[in-house]
């Protein structure tokens, strides 16, 4: 593994570090979810007339949710984003809590990333959260009628 040293602002000594991240995450990871959800947040303020102060800020990630297992470890990266700009910019009051979801959904959708609102939802609300789905209700339902034998033979 080679180490790089970085130059110190404080007069110390530099340090060396590991450089992982390209052998871990390849040239993916949040970093490219900080930056669409910024994008995406500066766009919907911009369209919504939200005036955003002026300022500049740092957002760095850490996680140990492991990467493509399912468990939405982009997302929460993209929400604690959200959340951030929201808090830095003084706007949380002014972008419902119902347009959020969406917002983050954008965000991943602006790196090819196929999500639906499930995990975002929860995410943004917090605890436990009933969400109906009577389409797929409707087709459930369709599908237990015509095909009652199978299911009551697998019971």
């Amino acid at each position: 593994m080679e180490a790089i040293t970085a130059a110190s602002d404080d007069g110390t000594k530099p340090k060396p570090f590991k450089v992982n991240r390209l052998e871990n995450e390849g040239y993916y990871g949040g970093v490219r979810l900080i930056m669409a959800i910024c994008k995406v947040f500066y766009k919907y303020c911009n369209d919504k007339k939200i005036e955003l102060n002026a300022g500049n800020f740092s957002l760095s990630y850490e996680t140990n949710i492991p990467r493509q297992t399912g468990l939405s470890g982009s997302s929460a990266i993209v929400s604690a984003a959200l959340s951030c700009l929201l808090d830095f910019y003084e706007v949380r009051h002014l972008i419902e809590v119902e347009v959020r979801p969406n917002l983050i959904l954008n965000a991943e959708k602006e790196l090819g990333i196929v999500a639906g609102l499930q995990d975002r939802v929860a995410q943004v609300y917090g605890g436990l959260v009933y969400m109906p789905f009577p389409l797929a209700a409707a087709m459930l339902s369709f599908s237990i009628t015509n095909e009652a034998y199978a299911l009551i033979a697998e019971v």
